[in-house]
């Protein structure tokens, strides 16, 4: 009797797609909740005020959402990268590849805080 392996069941980068957007989905989840509660969390303290008043202004749970999805992101492809074997030479580019726009999110943030109020 032949033993049933892995690549007979599922196609090449399965297991990727599967950790990637599993991952991503918990990540934005999470980000959005980490948001939430930071707005009930800085309302005591003053120092937290410039904060609370910039997320309560511009985001409305988005820039918690999309930073807990980017990073979720890194990782979910990181990780099902590591996990598929046919992509597990890839771990590092593609780790750092999707990193790196997560790092915009924040320019962009600015950018456009700016544009509103210049408006």
């Amino acid at each position: 009797m032949k033993y049933v392996t892995m690549n007979m069941l599922l196609p090449d980068g399965f297991i990727f797609g599967f950790f990637d957007n599993f991952i991503l989905i918990l990540g934005a989840y999470f980000g959005i909740t980490i948001e939430y509660r930071l707005h009930r969390l800085t309302h005591d303290y003053k120092r937290a005020r410039k904060l609370r008043n910039f997320l309560k202004k511009n985001s409305k749970g988005a820039i918690g959402g999309l930073v807990g999805a980017g990073l979720a992101h890194v990782v979910s492809n990181g990780l099902g990268a590591y996990l598929d074997p046919t992509m597990r030479t890839m771990v590092l580019g593609i780790a750092f590849g999707t990193l790196v726009p997560v790092l915009f999110i924040p320019i962009i943030e600015k950018y456009k805080s700016q544009r509103i109020s210049d408006a």
